[in-house]
């Protein structure tokens, strides 16, 4: 199996990510509301869902959401930590390939996945189980690599560090027990101390979202 199998190659990040991954401001889900025309009577088809973050701003809002994710340690977080959610449910489907019904969702969603999707057949599968008014929306958080002075010391140390930092466009750490773990750690640690104000630091994040209906 290739190193960068888009499906597999997150299964053991999954804690990394239920810790860790930054969510989404509310503003992305009131632009698509006030600009878009998005109300919670729409059904949502939330592709490459992984653990559920960008699901359960949905949720949190009243929607009824469906989780299409083909990794299945990470769809196993989702389906844990939205369980409550009656009006939440995951499915084993690929961007492609999500085995949702023609014309059955009003807003598709794809939050940080879309680099690992095939353009042309995800085209059709959206336009495929979206209604004919329905809206598909694109969007990543975006790490601020530059502007403070810890922002600029944690691109250095992954540039230095990163397993993959190359080639993917994902900026990922090497795990406990990889012969870069501890030194990492060691120069984190060296940054944070430098850094910190209070006993904190900030990770600045921009929110970029793509909207549109199928053509």
């Amino acid at each position: 199996m290739s190193e960068l199998n888009s499906t597999a190659r997150f299964s053991d990040r999954v804690n990394d990510y239920v810790l860790y991954r930054p969510d989404y401001p509310p503003a992305l889900l009131d632009w698509l509301q006030r600009e878009q025309g998005v109300d919670s009577s729409w059904r949502v088809a939330d592709i490459g869902a992984g653990t559920g973050i960008s699901s359960k701003m949905f949720l949190d809002a009243g929607y009824r959401v469906t989780a299409v994710e083909p990794n299945a340690p990470m769809r196993s977080a989702a389906e844990l930590w939205l369980e409550a959610y009656e009006d939440f449910a995951a499915v084993d489907g690929q961007a492609d390939a999500t085995g949702l019904d023609n014309a059955s969702v009003d807003l598709v969603t794809v939050a940080q996945a879309f680099h690992w999707f095939d353009e042309q057949t995800t085209r059709r599968e959206f336009a495929r189980i979206l209604r004919p008014t329905g809206l598909a929306a694109i969007w990543w958080n975006s790490r601020r690599l530059t502007g403070t002075r810890f922002l600029e010391g944690y691109e250095a140390l992954l540039l230095k560090f990163g397993t993959d930092y190359v080639s993917v466009a994902e900026r990922y750490a090497p795990k406990v027990g990889h012969p870069q773990h501890e030194p990492m750690l060691q120069a984190l640690r060296e940054l944070f101390d430098t850094c910190e104000e209070h006993g904190t630091i900030s990770f600045d994040y921009d929110t970029r979202i793509f909207a549109g209906h199928m053509v």
